[in-house]
């Protein structure tokens, strides 16, 4: 195995990492309600707003914000787009 295929396995087992964090500080938010989807009005024809959305919004960038964050201090270099993407989808 090449250098160039170590750091690549390194990059990958970050990745899921960060990803695996992010899933669980998103299932968190869900049991304590901090984030919350949305839910069917009493006819079934429309969805209830959400109470607190931006609140919601900001949690979630906070989230893969810190993600970005801990991929850059492990690999020296930014997240691509289709890292990101992978992460998060």
């Amino acid at each position: 195995m090449s250098t160039q295929d170590t750091k690549k396995l390194t990059i990958e087992e970050t990745m899921k990492q960060i990803e695996l964090e992010a899933k669980s500080k998103v299932i968190e938010g869900y049991k304590t309600g901090d984030i919350q989807l949305p839910k069917l009005s009493a006819d079934g024809n429309t969805l209830n707003p959400i109470k607190n959305a931006e609140n919601q919004i900001d949690l979630l960038k906070k989230i893969m914000s810190e993600g970005a964050k801990k991929f850059e201090a492990t690999t020296g270099r930014s997240m691509t787009y289709s890292e990101m993407r992978q992460m998060y989808g």
